[in-house]
């Protein structure tokens, strides 16, 4: 049998968006980092409102509150884990990046969480459903918002 050449290139596949699962880049890690990087910039951005609010004490008890829930899941993840590679049921390679994975996903789950509840605090209007002259833009930030969900 001849040999074309091609072998040798038979297990270099980059990642394109057609062979992302073939790739060392999987679609759940690309996924991951749409969200991190989502979240990232939904609270750089919250920011500044929440600064010009700060001197409300129910912003200040939410913000407070989220960051407790935060370092808790965080110290959690990190625990089970640990945990799991003490009785041998995860090796130590796949934990750090499982690690990874499992604190990013929690820390964008209570980021967006907290973004929704302090914007309704801000406003004042805590059921969420946006009305009046912003209608439009409330339910299409919603949309928006939530279409990261769909790209896994």
């Amino acid at each position: 049998m001849k040999e074309t050449g091609r072998e040798e290139y038979k297990y270099k596949v980059y990642p394109t968006f057609r062979n992302i699962d073939k790739g060392p880049v999987s679609r759940y890690w690309l996924a991951i980092g749409f969200h991190t990087v989502d979240c990232i910039i939904g609270v750089v951005g919250l920011q500044s409102l929440v600064d010009q609010t700060w001197r409300h004490d129910h912003i200040r008890l939410l913000c407070f509150g989220f960051g407790g829930v935060a370092g808790l899941s965080v110290v959690f993840i990190i625990f089970l884990q640990w945990l799991l590679v003490e009785t041998r049921s995860v090796s130590s390679n796949d934990a750090f990046g499982k690690t990874a994975a499992m604190v990013l996903i929690a820390l964008g789950f209570v980021a967006l969480l907290w973004s929704d509840w302090v914007l309704a605090l801000i406003k004042q209007q805590v059921s969420g459903v946006p009305d009046g002259n912003n209608a439009l833009i409330g339910w299409l930030y919603f949309v928006a918002k939530r279409l990261t969900m769909l790209s896994t």
